[in-house]
């Protein structure tokens, strides 16, 4: 069964002119119906300013999630190496269900190919 668990998302990157959008918690942009017991979250990183979308030349290289109930941290990923935007696992068992939670996520691009 599912706990009630309610996030809303704030956001930020390391380059402020291409902070991620779409945010998502288990696919679903205001889960107010619930997660999984460990939530998985998303989001969509746009090339850095000046970039051609078409052919963009950076990818995201590293990402941090940190969650915050009541303006308190209560989990942090660390900056977190890897392109994955779409199923980022976060914490099991420490969020409590009917609590309300905030999250942000930054991103760290670089260049194609490249590591962070």
């Amino acid at each position: 069964m599912r706990g009630v668990i309610m996030f809303s998302a704030l956001i930020s990157s390391a380059l402020a002119a291409s902070a991620p959008t779409g945010l998502l918690v288990d696919y679903q942009k205001s889960p107010a119906l619930g997660v999984r017991a460990v939530p998985h979250f998303g989001w969509i990183v746009p090339p850095p300013a000046g970039a051609c979308s078409a052919n963009p030349d950076h990818t995201q290289g590293a990402y941090q999630i940190v969650i915050s109930e009541a303006g308190k941290q209560v989990w942090d990923s660390g900056k977190t190496s890897s392109a994955e935007s779409t199923s980022a696992a976060g914490p099991a068992s420490i969020l409590k269900s009917g609590t309300p939670y905030q999250w942000t996520v930054t991103t760290w691009t670089v260049p194609s190919g490249g590591g962070a």
